[in-house]
């Protein structure tokens, strides 16, 4: 699209440094019949292919004619991302203005752009609302399964870590408390909850459990528990002992 060359181009040639992480992309969605342009957003990577946090409308296009995502900048600043969204925004035009608006368009983004929730903080009454609204509701089957696969093997970045620690420590040093400090939960929670965590992340089923190899024999195991199983082993006892072993380098085992 030589009108987002365009766009780009004046990003390119800007020179004021930035310490902003380049995480953020520029993308749009299009009528999967026509292939009508009906929204420009930006976001992290995930963002693009989500369906949670639409509008109405967003939601009417896509059950009516579908959808296709397509990812038009990568590797953008929030702020670059932000002034290309506007400028995108402005090209194609609201659906939202009177049609006597010249800026009148075929878009259903709500605002002009460049106001995205990233570092919103929303307000007591605004969370309030949200959590009667979503009280109740229970995630689609197999939506628990469906992020334990996404997020298996994933660490965080040493960054991250750090950013996390820090800010802990800023809440800590400006008087904050956590809400179970002194407190205990009851024994009949401690038993409804024991009974709804029973055997939901128990061997491969938990996000972090890791598949085997054994080199001798070629056999595959999901996870630790279920070889311990095969074995006889107690777990505990079988899983210090694979640790020694790796540490030295005679285990016969390969984690793939």
């Amino acid at each position: 699209m030589e009108i987002l060359k365009i766009f780009v181009s004046l990003l390119d040639n800007k020179t004021i440094e930035t310490m902003e992480a380049k995480d953020t992309c520029l993308y749009i969605h299009t009528r999967e019949n026509d292939g009508g342009i009906f929204y420009v957003g930006i976001g992290n990577k995930k963002r693009p292919y989500t369906k949670d946090s639409r509008s109405k409308h967003w939601h009417n296009i896509v059950k009516k004619h579908g959808y296709n995502v397509t990812i038009m900048v990568e590797n953008l600043t929030w702020s670059e991302a932000c002034e290309l969204e506007v400028k995108m925004i402005a090209f194609y035009g609201r659906i939202k203005p009177y049609r006597k608006n010249p800026n009148y368009g075929c878009l259903i983004n709500k605002t002009d752009g460049g106001d995205g929730a990233k570092g919103n903080v929303p307000s007591k009454e605004t969370r309030q609302k949200l959590s009667k609204a979503l009280k109740g509701k229970k995630k689609p089957e197999g939506h628990g399964e469906n992020v334990g696969k996404a997020n298996k093997g994933v660490k965080r970045a040493e960054s991250t870590k750090q950013k996390i620690t820090e800010d802990l420590n800023k809440r800590y040093a400006n008087g904050w408390v956590n809400p179970m400090t002194g407190r205990n939960h009851t024994d009949e929670v401690k038993q409804t909850h024991s009974k709804l965590m029973k055997g939901r992340y128990v061997g491969s089923k938990n996000a972090s459990a890791k598949t085997l190899l054994d080199k001798e024999t070629g056999v595959y195991h999901e996870c630790i528990k279920e070889l311990a199983e095969v074995l006889g082993r107690n777990y505990s006892g079988f899983l210090r002992t694979l640790q020694k072993q790796t540490e030295k380098g005679i285990c016969k085992y390969l984690y793939v």
